[in-house]
């Protein structure tokens, strides 16, 4: 399989994990002219673990966005992820995308490189066994066995289960 993928077109991004939104950036926006740069097979470094990049850059109809994520499995079961995403009108030149990057002149008063610029970090545990758990209002089932459960206690939402995902955090 391919490492890396390199994709020019219309297209919307999701940055992070969640199913019913993103901390960033989600598919719910109308799709834009972008061009985006990711790894399709983590990359992994011995002793440390899998890494995952993708880095973009938008052109919706009334601003320009720069996003990127970053995402580190130490082991199969737990990942980090970092996210970031910059929302700007300026022209920049290619080797000023380093100021707005790094965010060296961010929130400085009258700054050419003052933009809307947000991060996020998500943390996510996988649990393989609970890939056939599933719950919904009636009860809850794991793979033949299934466990009613009482209307007026109620469920929290599971969806995430489905996945093997039992949790996670974004701050």
């Amino acid at each position: 399989t391919d490492a890396i993928s390199l994709a020019l077109g219309v297209d919307t991004v999701w940055m992070g994990h969640g199913y019913h939104g993103s901390l960033l950036h989600s598919t719910n926006a109308a799709p834009y002219n972008l061009i985006k740069f990711k790894t399709e097979k983590s990359f992994r470094i011995p002793y440390i673990g899998k890494f995952d990049y993708m880095i973009f850059h938008g052109w919706p109809k009334n601003f320009k966005i720069l996003g990127q994520r970053l995402s580190w499995k130490p082991f199969n079961i737990l990942e980090f992820g970092v996210n970031q995403t910059v929302i700007y009108n300026q022209n920049y030149k290619l080797w000023e995308y380093y100021k707005i990057i790094t965010a060296t002149e961010e929130n400085i008063p009258g700054s050419r490189y003052d933009n809307d610029q947000r991060a996020s970090l998500d943390i996510a545990l996988y649990l393989p066994f609970l890939k056939n758990f599933s719950a919904n209002s009636s009860g809850l089932n794991f793979g033949s066995a299934i466990f009613d459960i009482p209307p007026y206690l109620g469920l929290p939402d599971f969806s995430s289960l489905n996945e093997g995902r039992l949790f996670q955090l974004a701050v």
